[in-house]
C-alpha cells in the first residue's frame, strides 16, 4: 500500500494538510502527544523537507508543532489549557493561511494521491505497512483537508467535486476490505448535494463542519493508547509510516 506525490507543490500541500488534520485530532484528544509527535512534528521530518528542498513555511510549521511538547509539559494537571489550546489555534492558523496561498490554488482541483512520475522533477513514494496504518493517515489527511474546504468560498463546489473524484473514489477503488468505521467516514462526504447547493458554499461549509466532527468519530474505534506511529526512510529515500496497534 502506498501513496505516490509528484511535485514540490503537492508534495508540500499534502504534509501541510497531515500537520493540520494530526493539530485537530490532537486538540480534541483524539490521539496523544507522541501521536501528534511521530506523524510529522519530529526531526526525521525536518530532514526530509531539507532533503527535498521544500518550503521554509513548512518547515517552521513542523517546529512550532514540535514545541507542544514543552508547552504541554508546562501545563500539564490543568486540561484543558488555555495556553495550549491557543497554542495548537496558532498553528492552526499558521496551516490554513499557508494553505491558501496562491501558489497551492491548482492544489484544490488538481491534487491527487496516486501519481505517475514519469518526467516529474521530484516525487515521493510514501508505503503503509499495514491497512489500519493506511486508514489511520488517510483520515488525518481527510480531517485536514476538510478543515481547508471549510475556509473557502469561492470556488468550493469544483474543490469538493475534485476531492471526491480525484481522491476519495481513488481510495474506494484501491479494492481493500476497509474497516467499517473508514468506509462511513468517507461517505460522510455524500451528504453534500452539489447541484442544490452549488451556489451556496455557506451552505456547503456547514456541512463540511458536521462533517470534520463526525470524522473525529474514527478514532474512537482505533484509540490512541494502541497507536504507535513512526516515520522512517528506507533504500528508495521515500517514506515508511508504522501505524499499529500494540
Amino acid at each position: 500500500m502506498k501513496i505516490t506525490l509528484k511535485e514540490k507543490r503537492n508534495i508540500e500541500f499534502y504534509f501541510l494538510l497531515i500537520a493540520l488534520g494530526t493539530l485537530q485530532a490532537y486538540k480534541y484528544n483524539c490521539i496523544d502527544l507522541d501521536t501528534l509527535e511521530s506523524l510529522i512534528y519530529r526531526m526525521k521530518m525536518l530532514k526530509i523537507i531539507d532533503k527535498n528542498n521544500l518550503s521554509l513555511d513548512l518547515e517552521e510549521i513542523v517546529l512550532h508543532g514540535m514545541g507542544l511538547e514543552d508547552v504541554e509539559a508546562w501545563v500539564k494537571g490543568f486540561f484543558p489549557s488555555m495556553l495550549l489550546v491557543d497554542t495548537i489555534d496558532a498553528i492552526e492558523i499558521d496551516c490554513k493561511t499557508l494553505l491558501m496561498d496562491p501558489k497551492y490554488y491548482s492544489c484544490l482541483t488538481d491534487f491527487k494521491l496516486f501519481e505517475p512520475v514519469d518526467g516529474a522533477n521530484l516525487s515521493l513514494d510514501i508505503d503503509y505497512v499495514s491497512l489500519v496504518n493506511f486508514e489511520f493517515n488517510m483520515m488525518i489527511f481527510m480531517l485536514g483537508y476538510t478543515l481547508l474546504l471549510i475556509e473557502i468560498d469561492e470556488g468550493l463546489s469544483q474543490a469538493l467535486l475534485s476531492f471526491k473524484d480525484k481522491v476519495l473514489n481513488k481510495i474506494k477503488s484501491l479494492g481493500y476490505k476497509y474497516s467499517e468505521s473508514f468506509e462511513e467516514a468517507i461517505e460522510l462526504f455524500d451528504i453534500i448535494d452539489f447541484r442544490e447547493n452549488r451556489f451556496n458554499p455557506k451552505r456547503q461549509q456547514l456541512f463540511l463542519k458536521k462533517i470534520s466532527i463526525k470524522l473525529r468519530v474514527y478514532f474512537v474505534s482505533v484509540t490512541k493508547e494502541k497507536i504507535e506511529a513512526d516515520i522512517d526512510f528506507y533504500k528508495s529515500d521515500g517514506l515508511l509510516y508504522y501505524v499499529d496497534s500494540k
